[in-house]
């Protein structure tokens, strides 16, 4: 027979356990009284234990992104490079750099090369026919001069009758010539200066010149015609001045 102050028995439990099931213990309360054995089922997880659900497409997404961050390489970052090493590389980069800078020098010379070669750039011409396109809009704004000059039809020679001019009608009709020579003069000698050097462009803006003359109206190529008439009479008016 038990004694008072002894612990009473555990219970037993009711059936014996199966195949997987455990079986916890019984646990004492704060009063000295024990808990009933625990039975555990065959495959039973724990609540806190239970894994958070994932849907099929947040495990593909999580299986394809990478582990470590883009660029990041494990053997680098546990390898440190040495003091030679980083040196090497150093010296890579800078003949990587010079190869670069000796081949764009490489393709400017050749550039030039063909240029020379080529002969009047693109641009060279384009500049030598807004000059042509220049002169010519200065001839059309030329006014036909009030003497009468005539243009002989077999020899297209010009024919400049001697003036007889007073002193302020002799500066009045120097003027006259002058601003009608002058842009002209001015133009010949821009072109002079500009293909002073490259007889081919020379040539090139003579045709040019002969082409437009074919597209451009009788007025005008009459004033072409008449614009070394006009100098040699304000040669003459200046020789007349001076005497």
């Amino acid at each position: 027979m038990a004694s008072a102050g002894d612990d009473p028995p555990p219970p037993r439990l009711l059936s014996i356990p199966k195949e997987g099931e455990r079986i916890l213990a019984p646990t004492r309360r704060p009063d000295g009284t024990l808990r009933k054995p625990i039975r555990i089922r065959a495959g039973y997880v724990p609540q806190d234990e239970v894994a958070i659900y994932q849907s099929k497409g947040v495990l593909l997404r999580k299986a394809s992104e990478p582990e470590v961050p883009p660029g990041y390489d494990p053997a680098l970052a546990e390898k440190p490079k040495t003091k030679s090493a980083k040196r090497n590389e150093r010296k890579k980069e800078k003949r990587h750099q010079a190869a670069l800078e000796k081949e764009k020098n490489l393709d400017t010379e050749q550039d030039e090369v063909i240029k020379t070669e080529l002969g009047p750039s693109a641009e060279s011409i384009a500049q030598g026919e807004e000059s042509v396109e220049l002169v010519t809009d200065q001839i059309g704004r030329i006014s036909v001069s009030a003497t009468p000059v005539v243009v002989s039809p077999s020899t297209n020679t010009v024919e400049i009758p001697k003036p007889e001019f007073s002193g302020v009608d002799l500066d009045k009709r120097i003027r006259a010539l002058k601003k009608k020579v002058s842009p002209i003069c001015l133009f010949i000698s821009a072109l002079s200066e500009l293909f002073e050097d490259s007889k081919t462009q020379i040539r090139l803006m003579e045709a040019q010149l002969q082409g437009d003359q074919q597209s451009m109206k009788p007025e005008q190529v009459e004033k072409m015609r008449k614009i070394e008439g006009w100098r040699e009479e304000l040669k003459l008016l200046e020789d007349q001045k001076v005497i």
